[in-house]
C-alpha cells in the first residue's frame, strides 16, 4: 500500500493545467530531513509561531530594570523573532537575537520556531545545545568526521546556540566559543543564542572578547516567568 494516496509514492501529480509536478509528499520528505540535519530535537520539530503561547506571561509582574510586565517582554522577543525570520528569508542582512531568562522562561523554544521557519524558507540551519556540542566537536577530534560540526557551525546560514550557561568554561571552551562567534560576525552570519545568563554578566563566564562580539552580532531579549512554565503544563495552569 502507497504511503501517499496522491501520487502513490511516485513523487508526482497532475496539476490543474495537466502538468506533472512534484508532489506535497516530498516536499514534506525533504523538510524532515533538513530538520533532521539541522539537530533540532524531536520534540521541538514542526513547532511554529502559534506554539509560543504568551498568556504564559504575567501581565501583573514587572521588571524593574526595564519597567515593563513579563508579558510585554515577551511579546517584544516575540516580535523580534518574527522580524527576524521576516528578513532572513527575504536575504536581507539582520543581526541575531539573545534570548536570556530563567529556566523554563520559553527560550529553547522560541530559538527552535526560528529554526523551523528559517528551514521552511530554505536556509541552512544548525542548532546545537552548547554543552553537548563543545564535547562533540572536543571529542572528534582524530575521527574520521573530524572537524565536521565545528564547520557546519562557521557556515550555516543560521547557527542556533541553546543553553550557553553558567558552566564550567575552560580556556579551549572560551576559544572555540570565540573562534565560532568572531568568525559569524566578520562574515555577518546571524546567530540565536539562549541563555540564563544576563548580557551584563556574560563576561565573566566567556571573557571580553567573546562578550564583545556578541554584543556586536545580537539584539537582546529578556524572558521573565514567575514559574518554571514546565511546570504550569505539568500542572494544568
Amino acid at each position: 500500500m502507497a504511503n501517499c494516496p496522491d501520487c502513490q509514492d511516485r513523487g508526482l501529480i497532475k496539476n490543474e493545467k495537466g502538468e506533472y509536478i512534484q508532489c506535497h509528499c516530498v516536499t514534506k520528505k525533504s523538510h524532515d530531513l533538513k530538520q533532521v540535519q539541522s539537530l533540532i530535537p524531536p520534540l521541538y520539530r514542526n513547532k511554529s509561531f502559534s506554539d509560543f503561547n504568551l498568556s504564559y506571561y504575567s501581565k501583573f509582574h514587572f521588571d524593574r530594570e526595564r519597567n515593563i510586565s513579563y508579558y510585554e517582554s515577551a511579546q517584544r522577543a516575540l516580535k523580534a523573532a518574527v522580524n527576524f525570520v521576516k528578513l532572513l528569508s527575504l536575504n536581507k542582512p539582520t543581526k541575531g537575537l539573545y534570548f536570556s531568562g530563567p529556566v523554563g522562561s520559553g527560550k529553547t523554544l522560541l530559538a527552535a520556531i526560528i529554526a523551523n521557519e528559517a528551514i521552511k524558507a530554505g536556509k541552512e540551519v544548525l542548532f546545537v545545545v552548547v554543552p553537548e556540542f563543545l564535547e562533540k566537536v572536543k571529542q572528534s577530534f582524530g575521527e574520521e568526521d573530524d572537524g565536521f560540526l565545528m564547520k557546519k557551525a562557521l557556515s550555516s546560514e543560521l547557527l542556533i546556540l541553546d543553553d550557553l550557561g553558567a558552566h564550567n568554561y575552560t580556556e579551549w571552551t572560551r576559544n572555540t566559543l570565540y573562534l565560532i562567534i568572531n568568525h559569524r560576525l566578520n562574515y555577518q552570519l546571524p546567530v540565536i543564542i539562549t541563555t540564563n545568563i544576563g548580557l551584563e554578566d556574560l563576561e565573566s563566564y566567556l571573557g571580553e572578547r567573546t562578550t564583545s562580539r556578541i554584543f556586536q552580532l545580537c539584539h537582546h531579549y529578556w524572558l521573565p516567568v514567575d514559574l518554571d512554565i514546565r511546570l504550569k503544563k505539568v500542572r494544568g495552569m
